[in-house]
């Protein structure tokens, strides 16, 4: 069948309408049922909703979950639901969470949520005329791209490198992430490593996508190289358990890779390797603790055992004892306090003061929203340091800003962005803008436990300085290519994209 000019046919077009009318239903009914405090249908309508969701979300960007939107629903479900869902049956969070829980106001939300996307992302994606860049000639080469991720990855674990020593030295790590954090933090100007790294990923994702057949062998040995370089930082992220950090990688080159090659299928191979990667990482998480004990005592035998023990494994596969239950809990512990005058948006305007330098700004700045909320609601919490926290929630946020209500709004507007960004993707390629957008999933990852400051803002900024540092280095080397052979050789290495 041919296909019409915007590269959708027009049962492909059905089938989004189908399932955004389906999820917005659904996750309109999920707070219906909540405002009526009825649980079991609550938990029902949100699970419902959660599939049409996905099923919108992949069918909106032709099958490819790997993108912005995708990454964005995933995420949603599992913030969204397995906090809530564990608590209804009987399971705890983590003890910093001490209850009594709000699952079906926090499920009455997560619908109006889900139905505010949903309904902003259809006004988006089925009214999309424009075409697919076909004719687009990349002016950077496979070979460019991966060189330049071997150099962002080495240059990312410099960075760790120096903070690690800045900090204390190796030492340091085996005290663990909150006093390896604090003491960065009070030490003041930090280097971005783990931006870098995540930069680093998305252009090896755009090197591999882009590849072609016979320079196969020349992007695996850019991926060893890459590998190596980011080493020493993938070392310290393992040692802290910072599985949240590994996962923004693969991420990253994910979305780089399908953003310059083919799309990313939810296949049953995808979904394995999904799972073995959380399972992976779950165990790092869980045993985080033990690391100090194993490379201080030496006896591996007896870590490796209470690591695979049935107890750990479990704390390892319940994503509400780790922070995927943390939105939820931060939630229940602010409903707990009773009601709260609205913010009217005053926190969203307050992240666009956060990347002001103090130096700069005239006073004291406003405090960042998540710091606020800890030291009022976490006191414990806010005395073990300043990087000691409880993260935060975008449905919170929402929640607290405009109520049920206006939550819908919020996520309707975000809908609207993240359409707009898929539609630059296809319709206005280019390395450059690939790595911005491959480094906002890492902020797209971090808007559902954090602040809007800490996780969009604030990787919109650093990501768009790297993606120019990314464009000056790529106009070099391209530069230089040009001078070294005809401009019909140059141009052979572009790669059409439907």
């Amino acid at each position: 069948m041919i296909e019409p000019r915007s590269g959708r046919t027009p049962e492909a077009t059905w089938t989004i309408a189908g399932a955004a009318v389906a999820s917005t239903i659904l996750g309109t009914a999920t707070g219906l049922a909540g405002l009526a405090r009825e649980p079991g249908l609550c938990a029902a309508a949100a699970i419902l909703s959660s599939f049409a969701f996905l099923r919108l979300c992949v069918a909106s960007q032709r099958g490819n979950v790997a993108s912005l939107v995708g990454v964005f629903c995933c995420f949603h479900i599992l913030y969204g639901l397995s906090g809530p869902l564990a608590v209804m049956l009987g399971a705890d969070l983590t003890p910093v969470f001490l209850g009594p829980y709000a699952p079906v106001q926090f499920l009455t939300c997560y619908g109006i949520a889900t139905a505010g996307f949903s309904l902003g992302l259809s006004m988006t994606v089925i009214g999309d005329r424009s075409a697919p860049d076909t004719a687009n000639r990349w002016r950077a080469s496979p070979s460019a791209l991966g060189a330049t991720a071997v150099l962002v990855a080495f240059s990312s674990s410099v960075m760790e490198v120096v903070n690690v020593m800045r900090a204390g030295g190796p030492a340091i790590l085996l005290e663990g992430k909150a006093a390896y954090q604090g003491a960065i933090a009070d030490l003041g100007g930090t280097l971005p490593s783990d931006l870098t790294g995540s930069a680093a990923a998305a252009l090896m994702g755009l090197a591999v996508g882009l590849g072609t057949s016979p320079r196969r062998r020349r992007a695996r040995s850019h991926v060893i190289w890459f590998l190596l370089g980011l080493a020493p930082l993938l070392a310290a992220a393992l040692i802290l358990g910072r599985r949240g950090l590994v996962v923004n990688w693969i991420v990253s080159g994910l979305l780089g890779y399908s953003f310059a090659g083919p799309p990313v299928r939810l296949r049953r191979s995808f979904v394995a390797a999904t799972a073995a990667v959380y399972l992976a990482l779950g165990v790092v998480y869980a045993n985080r603790s033990f690391v100090k004990l194993a490379i201080g005592g030496g006896d591996w035998l007896q870590v490796a055992k209470a690591t695979v023990s049935p107890e750990r494994i479990l704390v390892a596969l319940n994503p509400a004892a780790n922070e995927f239950g943390a939105p939820f809990g931060n939630f229940s512990t602010y409903v707990q306090a009773g009601p709260q005058p609205l913010a009217l948006g005053t926190t969203y305007v307050r992240s666009l003061i956060l990347p002001i330098p103090r130096w700069v700004y005239p006073g004291p700045k406003p405090p960042q929203v998540g710091v606020e909320f800890r030291d009022r609601f976490f006191p414990l919490v806010a005395g073990q340091g300043s990087i000691a926290g409880t993260a935060y929630s975008s449905i919170l946020e929402g929640y607290v800003n405009f109520g049920i209500a206006g939550l819908g709004l919020v996520y309707c507007i975000l809908a609207i962005v993240l359409g707009r960004l898929e539609r630059w993707r296809r319709t206005r390629p280019a390395p450059a803008f690939g790595v911005f957008y491959a480094l906002l999933g890492s902020g797209v990852i971090a808007f559902h436990r954090s602040d809007f400051a800490d996780s969009l803002v604030i990787t919109a900024i650093f990501g768009g300085a790297l993606a120019f540092a990314v464009w000056v280095v790529l106009e070099v080397l391209s530069f230089g290519a040009a001078r070294t052979r005809p401009r019909e050789q140059s141009d052979s290495l572009g790669v059409s994209r439907a």
